[in-house]
């Protein structure tokens, strides 16, 4: 059975991986941190809807986790 996380629960999640993926160390890892930085104030500027906002940087950061795990 599928569950719809709350907003509250996305938004912690979102919180958790950006303190994570702030500290990375490594050419790759800080510009995929400054591409994802400009994404999240992008979503903020452009989408209204706070779910809508938490699912993207949600999205965005699971791009970066992707990306990560691949390089190694």
């Amino acid at each position: 059975m599928k569950t719809i996380p709350e907003t509250d629960q996305i938004k912690a999640t979102v919180e958790r991986m950006e303190s994570h993926f702030s500290v990375q160390e490594g050419e790759g890892a800080q510009s995929m941190w400054q591409a994802y930085t400009q994404l999240a104030k992008r979503f903020e500027a452009d989408l209204a809807d706070e779910r809508d906002l938490w699912m993207s940087k949600a999205a965005a950061l699971m791009m970066l986790k992707y990306q990560q795990e691949r390089a190694g």
